[in-house]
């Protein structure tokens, strides 16, 4: 629990430096909003940050993260023991969601993100490019 909570953290701080444009609205529909950019960010500082944060679910044993690539769309899964602390941590998951959307936007790198409840066996997923939520599906196989 407490590697979960430092990776969130770590997530935190790199959140609050970015350039993010994105806002995902968490609620029992959420959407995201894309908001106005402007049009001289520096893409390398984007890609940069946006492997950042792929960095800190790769690197970290026991990450309460995943990064994977299949069918040319990269999948970032932000992984939580239980809906509680989903609930607790939502400003950094919202805030991680943004950051890796939004940069894969701007990139052009088709992408979504996952938020996935271990002890409840389900997940949903975020469209970075339609901007959508799936509902809540299970992940018992």
């Amino acid at each position: 629990m407490k590697k979960f909570m430092a990776v969130l953290a770590l997530a935190g701080m790199l959140c609050s430096c970015t350039y993010n444009a994105y806002q995902v609205k968490y609620d029992d529909q959420p959407k995201a909003e894309v908001k106005q950019t402007n049009p001289e960010e520096n893409f390398s500082s984007i890609k940069e940050q946006r492997d950042k944060l792929i960095q800190l679910c790769t690197n970290q044993p026991d990450s309460p993260c995943s990064f994977t690539q299949q069918n040319g769309v990269d999948h970032f899964i932000l992984i939580f023991p239980n809906e509680k602390e989903m609930q607790s941590s939502k400003e950094v998951a919202i805030n991680v969601a943004a950051i890796f959307c939004s940069s894969s936007t701007k990139l052009s790198i088709p992408a979504q993100f996952h938020v996935a409840l271990d002890y409840e066996r389900v997940a949903h997923d975020f469209n970075c490019s339609t901007d959508t939520w799936s509902d809540w599906y299970s992940t018992k196989k």
